[in-house]
């Protein structure tokens, strides 16, 4: 996946990773280290 879909910069609304990021880090962590 692009990198520019992790950043949270970019307008939220259009990033449904920003949400997980915020509510759940950790899993959101847990989901990079398993795409990469």
């Amino acid at each position: 996946m692009q990198q520019t879909e992790f950043k949270p910069k970019k307008k939220p609304q259009n990033n449904p990773f920003a949400e997980l990021n915020t509510q759940k880090p950790a899993f959101f962590n847990i989901y990079i280290s398993q795409d990469k």
